[in-house]
C-alpha cells in the first residue's frame, strides 16, 4: 500500500487538525519507500526543479507533476528526481467531456494520449489518468513503459461523488492499470459495507480476482459480449448460443505463463490440503489440459499421466503406469459442465479400481483443479465434485430460439473460426 498524504494536509480544517497529521506524516517516515507524495506540481521549469529537489531528499516512493506544466517542466522532475519515480498527471478524473473540451481543447481520450507521449519522450515513469482511457492507452506500443496509475475508481457499492470517468476496480484491473488510488469508498464505505477494514478487505478481494485474469485478457484468452454496436457473439460447438468464449489455447502456448498459473493454481491447492504428501500423480484428459496438468504435476512434484478420446469417450491405456491404490489429482484447463472431468475419473478407475481421487476432507467430494471454471450460473453446487479454480466466470447459453442477443440483433458466429472478429471488439 502506497500513502498519499499532501492533499489531506493541505485541506486541513483547522491548525490542530494540520498539527495532527503532520504527527501522522512523521510516523511515516519510517515508511517513507512507501509514500505517494500527491504534490501535483504545477509551474515553471526552474520553481518544478526547486520543488523536486525538495521531494528528492526525503526519499518518497512517488510524487507527481501535471503534464499540462509542458514538457520542461516535467524534465526538471524527471532530471531532479533521485530514487522517487516521477507520475504525469494528464486529464483529471473530475473532467467530463465537455469540461475537458473547454480546458484543454479537445477531448479526455485524445489529450490522455497527447500527454502520455509528451511523458514517455522526457523519460517519465508514468501516468496518472481515468481508467477509461486505459484500453485507448494501450493501442501505442511507445506508451507500454510507462506505469498507469489510476485514480476515478469506485466500486459498485460505492458513490460515484465528483468522479466522471470512473470503472470498479476490477474493471480497471482488467482494463491494463498498474495502481489503483482509492479514497473515500475506503474512508467512507456506507454503513452496510461496514468499516475501513472491511472496505478495504472486500476491494483487495476484487482486485486479487481481476489480478488473476489480467494476464489471459492480455493474451485473448478472455471474450465476454460487451453490448457494442455491430459486435457479435458465440456460436458454440454444441449449437447453443453464448455471451462469452474462453480460448486458452494462446496461454497454453506460452510456457511460461503456464507455469505461473500453475503455481498460483498449487498455492491454492496447498491451502486446501493438498500437497505432496498427499498425491503420487496428476492426471488429465487430452490434448489442451496436457500441457497445463504436466506443469501442475511439475510444481507439486508428482507423476503426471492423461487420458485419451475414442469415440467420445475418454479411454485409459496401459501404456502408464500406475501404481495399485495410487492417490490421483484431476486437473483440467478448463470446466463447463463436468462431463470431461466425470470422463476422466471412469477411465482410470476401469483401468485401475484401487486408484483414490483427491478428495477435500470436509467435503468427502472428489476435487478437479482448473484454471478457469465457467458454468451458466455462480455459485454452483456440484453432487460429487468440488472445483478449485483460480478464475470463475459466469457465462451463460441458449438455444438458438431463446438467445436474447440475436434478438438485440447481434450476429452469432463461431468464435474459433472468427477469432480476430470478436478481439476486435
Amino acid at each position: 500500500m502506497i500513502y498519499s498524504i499532501l492533499a489531506s494536509l493541505l485541506t486541513a480544517k483547522d491548525e490542530e487538525e494540520a498539527a495532527m497529521i503532520l504527527e501522522q506524516v512523521r510516523d511515516l517516515f519510517d515508511l517513507k519507500d512507501q509514500i505517494f507524495l500527491d504534490t501535483k506540481l504545477d509551474d515553471i521549469p526552474n520553481t518544478v526543479a526547486g520543488a523536486t529537489k525538495a521531494i528528492a531528499r526525503i526519499g518518497t516512493k512517488i510524487f507527481n507533476v501535471h503534464a499540462s506544466a509542458g514538457p520542461e517542466a516535467v524534465k526538471q522532475a524527471v532530471a531532479n528526481r533521485g530514487d522517487s519515480k516521477v507520475l504525469g498527471v494528464t486529464v483529471l478524473t473530475s473532467h467530463n467531456e465537455e469540461s475537458c473540451v473547454s480546458t484543454f481543447g479537445d477531448k479526455p481520450g485524445p489529450k490522455v494520449v497527447q500527454f502520455a507521449k509528451t511523458l514517455a519522450e522526457v523519460g517519465a515513469d508514468g501516468i496518472v489518468c481515468s481508467p477509461q482511457e486505459l484500453r485507448l492507452l494501450a493501442q501505442y506500443p511507445e506508451l507500454a513503459k510507462l506505469k498507469k496509475v489510476v485514480p476515478g475508481v469506485r466500486p459498485e457499492w460505492a458513490a460515484v461523488g465528483d468522479q466522471k470517468r470512473v470503472m470498479t476496480p476490477g474493471e480497471a484491473i482488467r482494463a491494463g492499470a498498474d495502481f489503483v488510488v482509492i479514497g473515500r469508498p475506503i474512508t467512507q464505505p456506507p454503513p452496510e459495507i461496514g468499516g475501513s477494514v472491511e472496505a478495504a478487505q472486500k476491494i483487495a478481494g476484487e482486485i486479487e480476482k481481476a489480478l488473476l485474469e489480467k494476464p489471459l485478457i492480455e493474451h485473448n484468452a478472455i471474450w465476454i459480449f460487451k453490448g457494442l454496436e455491430g459486435e457479435p457473439h458465440a456460436l458454440l460447438a454444441s449449437g447453443k448460443h453464448s455471451d462469452g468464449y474462453i480460448n486458452l489455447n494462446t496461454v497454453l502456448q506460452s510456457p511460461q505463463l503456464c507455469e505461473t498459473l500453475a503455481e498460483q493454481l498449487v498455492s491454492k491447492l496447498r491451502s486446501q490440503g493438498i500437497t505432496k504428501e498427499n498425491i503420487d500423480v496428476v492426471v488429465s484428459s487430452s490434448y489442451a489440459a496436457i500441457v497445463f496438468g504436466y506443469a501442475v504435476a511439475r510444481q507439486l512434484g508428482v507423476d503426471f499421466i492423461f487420458t485419451e478420446k475414442l469415440e467420445n469417450q475418454q479411454i485409459f491405456g496401459e501404456r502408464f503406469v500406475l501404481s495399485p491404490g495410487a492417490r490421483i489429482l484431476q486437473v483440467e484447463e478448463l470446466i463447463t459442465t463436468l462431463k470431461t472431468a466425470k470422463g476422466v475419473k471412469d477411465a482410470v478407475l476401469n483401468n485401475n479400481p484401487e486408484a483414490k481421487f483427491a478428495k477435500l476432507e470436509l467435503e468427502g467430494k472428489t476435487v478437479v483443479a482448473t484454471i478457469i471454471h465457467r458454468p451458466d450460473k455462480l455459485p454452483i453446487t456440484y453432487e460429487d465434485y468440488i472445483v478449485i479454480a483460480l478464475i470463475e466466470k459466469e457465462i451463460h447459453a441458449w438455444d438458438p430460439s431463446e438467445c436474447p442477443l440475436c434478438k438485440k440483433g447481434s450476429e452469432a458466429l463461431h468464435p474459433k473460426q472468427n477469432w480476430q472478429r470478436f478481439l476486435q471488439r
